[in-house]
């Protein structure tokens, strides 16, 4: 994201202050009140970089070119992204994963995430690179909130119990469109409802997937049942029907219009030409 699109605190402009931000973290011991000074601005501007884009995963090296300032990229971000590890704030995607990971779940996530790009290394708190991960993380809050967020938008859909959760993949994806902006936000998401029990995935036959929610006043989602899959794949066919009258619909109109205007024209056969057609639909 361009430095414009993204708002910035009061001191971006004080060249002084953003050096001493934008320089790598020194010992902690030597200036702990700094070091914790320096810690708290980064990680506001991160937590509130990802809620303004409705973001839930990054990588260091992302974030690092999101605050470039005068041509300059920050060279800390690998220690506050490691501290923030720590406190609990973020969790690397794979140990994310293997934490959500109930029966049923883990091929689906392991085809959702198993392309992470080898994006960032991060050193120790006290900025010494002493091992290496090579990751994506995920802000466990923002996850939690749009998780739930999600949750009570199906919940406010819903009107009729026995068909309106369990829902079609793209069904999900085109009702929460606001909520997570891209497929990779909602499977994280929808990764956390998992881990708290509220939904369930079934890849169909036809490789397309069908997500069950809890209902409100239910603790937990049961399993899919075979008459729920059978509501849904009648809903499919109605789905599929109604297009193909409403295309079969539009292709008559064009015929008809086809034929008005060849009449106004005075081009008899090229108005019978087009009311054939109209008979072919």
């Amino acid at each position: 994201m361009a430095e414009s699109d993204t708002q910035r605190p009061e001191c971006w402009v004080d060249d002084q202050r953003m050096d001493a931000l934008f320089s790598p973290f020194r010992e902690r011991n030597a200036n702990p009140q700094s070091w914790e000074s320096k810690m708290k601005f980064w990680s506001i501007q991160i937590t509130e970089h990802l809620r303004q884009n409705g973001q839930v995963v990054f990588d260091t090296r992302t974030v690092s070119q999101i605050f470039k300032r005068k041509g300059r990229m920050p060279s800390c971000m690998h220690t506050v992204v490691q501290e923030m590890v720590r406190q609990g704030k973020l969790q690397k995607v794979s140990d994310f994963e293997a934490s959500a990971q109930p029966e049923g779940w883990a091929s689906w996530g392991l085809n959702v995430f198993v392309k992470r790009p080898l994006l960032w290394t991060v050193g120790t708190v006290m900025g010494k690179a002493n091992h290496s991960i090579e990751e994506e993380v995920v802000y466990v809050e923002i996850l939690k909130e749009k998780a739930s967020e999600l949750l009570h938008r199906v919940w406010s859909n819903a009107r009729h119990q026995a068909t309106d959760y369990v829902l079609d993949w793209t069904t999900v994806r085109d009702m929460c469109r606001d909520i997570c902006p891209d497929d990779r936000s909602l499977s994280l998401v929808l990764l956390q409802l998992q881990k708290e029990a509220k939904v369930r995935i079934v890849e169909m036959p036809s490789q397309h997937k069908v997500v069950k929610f809890a209902r409100k006043e239910q603790r937990s989602v049961t399993p899919v049942s075979e008459i729920e899959l059978g509501v849904h794949r009648l809903k499919e066919t109605e789905a599929h029907l109604s297009s193909e009258v409403q295309k079969l619909t539009e292709g008559i109109r064009r015929c008809l219009e086809d034929a008005k205007f060849y009449i106004g024209k005075g081009l008899k056969n090229s108005a019978k030409n087009a009311l054939r057609r109209k008979k072919d639909k």
